[in-house]
């Protein structure tokens, strides 16, 4: 029997949708049958346990680059909401959750890092997700823009010192 496959119904996911299909079927890893939503309501569809398919097909950003605005909202137990859930493969595993709890209790800001490294590999080991890309972006910038500065945070320009010369 196939796995449900939800995804936003736009040309890019169902190419995606497509090509994934394709590579899991002559992989023989596993058969996923279509489910296209409507992308106004995806998120707000996904993001129901309750009306929540086998496999969805979602982006996401975290806030700044650490652990803790990744991990919890993606892979802890008690993030599991009945609306907005974001905890997509509703993952609620006690040791995953136990090392979440300890990390956010670590004031050293270098050692909490590391404790989010481990708990990133031990959800891997569940395989409760399964990352396709990383996207990234190219910026040019022209001569006349001043106070150009790179934000790392976000990979990209920071607004707030951007201008333009007159």
């Amino acid at each position: 029997m196939p796995l449900t496959f939800a995804y936003a119904n736009t040309p890019v996911a169902t190419n995606a949708f497509a090509a994934l299909q394709r590579g899991y079927e002559r992989d023989n890893l596993f058969k996923i049958a279509p489910q296209p939503i409507t992308r106004k309501v995806y998120y707000t569809t996904v993001g129901q346990p309750v009306q929540e398919p086998d496999i969805v097909l979602v982006g996401w950003g975290q806030d700044w680059p650490s652990g803790s605005t990744v991990i919890p909202p993606l892979f802890q137990g008690s993030q599991i909401l009945p609306q907005g859930n974001q905890n997509y493969g509703q993952l609620d595993d006690p040791g995953v959750n136990k090392q979440i709890t300890a990390a956010y209790a670590q004031p050293n800001f270098k050692k909490a890092q590391t404790m989010w490294g481990d708990i990133d590999e031990a959800q891997m080991k569940l395989a409760d997700t399964i990352p396709l890309r990383y996207q990234g972006d190219v910026v040019v910038r022209g001569s006349k823009i001043t106070g150009f500065t790179f934000n790392a945070q976000f990979a990209g320009p920071s607004a707030l010192t951007l201008g333009v010369q007159h």
